[in-house]
């Protein structure tokens, strides 16, 4: 069966190689183009037989294949160890490129009755990045020393190291899931404790699929450069393909953050880890873009603007991708360090930052902006304040995260920055932005006057006032936390007023026939009312951050078998031990009573894990849940005979509030990506009744 998945990723280089020389000659030969998009089809299905070849090593654990060998075990549960496809560097790079096939398949079944002549060309450039990554999973090698031809048993790779082997040994390939190896294990060494969770199973794929997605809007930016059709036709023809990359970006990184939350045991959901930060700096651009399209798409403007933005997004998914994979700096989902691998990404990195913004140059004529910004005072200072801010908090999250590398290369010390630099940088900028998302949406276009400042923001002022008021009367004393609280009641009174403003200038509408058939569609299904519930999303969130940041308590109770201890306004009882011997770990639980006021408010067991295979100890969270706080519970440590254990509490203010605003978030994007009701509603009324304010 692996012979079948190499040959099916063999076949599928030279596919890729030639729909991406049919696509850039098709611009001008028409049969071309169309071949090419066949090309692109057949790329998809020959990756697909690939990929569900590698899904069936991994089910039935043929321990003859180095990544399976290497990522299961016999005693690995079965959706753990289809997990494992993604799990290690080969597997998630061939989940990469299928991905990459199955969104350029999309485009050419989406756009098969479009007449643009940017198509063609954008289908080359995502064939062109299918090709990088095919190349690394089938040509990329290290030297291993233990590595002889008779080992070897692929006419393939047997080749190659006839061609190209060392005397210092064999070639073994880098990133192939398919390679075989020349003596079967006993047993496998089974997947990293912390990666056997139900998040395992969602997070990388979502994200995956947000990395991916965002190489759609940047073929297409490329293709208006190449063929100097940089109006605002590539914006159309990519608006909803980021919108879904977004969308995708969003859930992986808020599964991100819940996974880190009740697997890792410390009580936190987000610690400006490197791999965690390579994730949100595309969210961040590409929130960025979602915005300044806008401009152009209204006023003409941020044209320039708007292609470096989905050039340096799509990079820094590159950048997100690599460093997962590169090892160069540690962090707990990093893969080990190889170098050779290490300079391909790097050059492709630099090839497409060069080229893309050597044509970005050759056109900046033709992107210049067709109004300038009349007044700082204006919707469109707003949106330029916005993206600034997004880039700038980019900017400070990616230094943090390269800065180990940089003080490593010139000192020879890695030099970490930790959450309280990033905390400390960070705060200023997400308070201008949180102000920002609520001034927005409601000042003027061109030139903001007195007294449509007083309108607009005269209530959701005072609302943000009562706010902080009503926190200083109930005790609260953390200036942070009263400007933060205070900045977000703003924001709510800002949506609120606007959608009910929105609303009352769609009641107008309901007599049309459109409306009339789905009134509830008339109001909701537009990009506007997406864009506030995905606001409304970010309020929330940011309500979780601060009251889980800056409020936050601990304290570890020593519990001997039948003791009880308080910590603030909670009893916990030490009520029983026991051990569990299961095929691939040893459970250790400690049974613990919850009591508040006098009740009791639940009994959970505390749990340590042994892994057998991985040779690895974990503890695992267990979490009581409720609108105003999480208490946090941990095994510590525990006597051996259980006669006493170290319970680690953690009181948690609000934090549930962070997964409710995530999910508002992802419901607005959704909302976003309907089709738009307003359409049909205008052609059926008079422009005049439909105007937007």
């Amino acid at each position: 069966m692996a012979e079948i998945g190499h040959y099916s990723l063999l076949i599928a280089f030279f596919l890729a190689l030639y729909s991406t020389i049919a696509s850039f000659a098709g611009t001008r030969v028409p049969d071309l183009g169309e071949s090419a998009r066949r090309a692109a089809l057949a790329l998809f299905w020959l990756l697909t037989i690939a990929a569900c070849t590698l899904v069936y090593l991994l089910a039935v654990r043929d321990l003859t294949v180095e990544y399976v060998a290497r990522y299961t075990s016999t005693v690995l549960p079965m959706s753990y160890a289809i997990s494992a496809f993604w799990a290690g560097n080969a597997g998630s790079l061939l989940f990469w490129v299928w991905l990459l096939s199955a969104y350029a398949a999309l485009v050419v079944r989406g756009t098969r009755k479009s007449p643009s002549r940017l198509v063609i060309p954008a289908l080359g450039v995502m064939m062109l990045i299918a090709l990088f990554f095919l190349g690394l999973i089938l040509f990329l090698y290290r030297i291993d020393p233990e590595m002889t031809p008779g080992m070897v048993r692929d006419p393939f790779y047997a080749t190659l190291q006839v061609l190209f082997g060392s005397p210092e040994g064999g070639l073994h390939p880098a990133c192939n899931p398919f390679w075989r190896l020349p003596l079967r294990p006993a047993e496998g060494l089974g997947l990293n404790p912390q990666l056997q969770n139900p998040g395992m199973m969602f997070h990388p794929p979502t994200l995956y699929l947000g990395y991916v997605g965002m190489a759609v809007p940047y073929a297409f930016a490329m293709a208006a450069l190449l063929t100097g059709r940089v109006g605002n036709e590539w914006l159309s023809l990519t608006r909803r393909w980021t919108l879904v990359a977004w969308f995708f970006l969003s859930i992986g990184n808020i599964l991100g953050g819940w996974w880190a939350y009740v697997t890792l045991g410390w009580g936190g959901y987000w610690g400006w880890d490197p791999v965690e930060n390579a994730a949100f700096i595309p969210w961040l651009l590409a929130t960025a873009f979602l915005h300044s399209v806008i401009m152009q798409e209204k006023r003409g403007m941020f044209r320039t603007w708007n292609m470096v933005l989905v050039l340096i997004t799509f990079v820094s998914t590159i950048f997100g991708t690599y460093l997962t994979r590169s090892g160069v700096i540690s962090s707990v989902h990093a893969f080990a360090r190889n170098e050779a691998f290490n300079i391909a990404f790097l050059a492709f990195m630099a090839v497409a930052l060069v080229v893309s913004f050597a044509l970005l140059f050759a056109r900046r004529n033709q992107l210049a902006s067709e109004n300038p910004i009349e007044a700082v005072l204006s919707r469109e200072a707003a949106f330029l304040f916005n993206n600034v801010v997004l880039v700038g908090i980019a900017l400070v999250v990616l230094f943090g995260t390269v800065f180990p590398a940089i003080s490593s290369a010139f000192t020879g010390v890695q030099v970490s920055m930790g959450p309280a630099w990033f905390n400390n940088v960070l705060w200023p900028l997400w308070a201008m932005l949180l102000l920002l998302t609520g001034v927005g949406p409601v000042i003027s276009w061109r030139r903001a006057r007195r007294n449509e400042f007083r309108r607009g923001f005269a209530i959701p002022f005072a609302v943000g006032i009562v706010v902080a008021a009503a926190l200083v009367l109930a005790g609260m004393r953390n200036g942070y936390a009263l400007a933060f609280f205070a900045i977000c009641a703003f924001v709510l009174g800002t949506i609120a007023q606007e959608v009910f403003r929105m609303l009352r200038t769609r009641t107008g509408t309901l007599d049309s026939p459109p409306a009339r058939k789905a009134p509830v569609a008339a109001f909701t299904r537009n990009r506007r009312f997406g864009s506030y519930i995905v606001h409304l999303g970010v309020i929330i969130v940011a309500v979780g951050v601060t009251g889980s940041s800056l409020f936050e308590r601990q304290s570890d109770l020593v519990l001997r078998q039948g003791e009880a201890r308080p910590f603030e306004d909670h009893v916990f009882r030490y009520t029983s031990f026991r051990r569990a011997q299961e095929p691939n770990r040893d459970v250790y639980a400690a049974g613990v009573e919850v009591a508040r006021a006098g009740e009791v408010r639940a009994k959970v067991e505390v749990v340590k894990e042994d892994y057998h295979a991985e040779q690895m100890r974990w503890t695992k969270a267990r979490i009581l849940s409720s609108v105003v706080e999480d208490v946090y519970l941990t095994l510590a440590a525990f006597q051996e005979d259980g006669s006493a254990i170290i319970l680690s509490v953690r009181r948690i203010p609000l934090v549930v509030w962070l997964w409710i605003g995530g999910a508002v978030l992802v419901l607005g994007s959704l909302i976003a990506m309907l089709p738009d009701t307003r359409e049909r509603v205008r052609r059926a009324r008079p422009a005049s009744r439909t105007g937007e304010r």
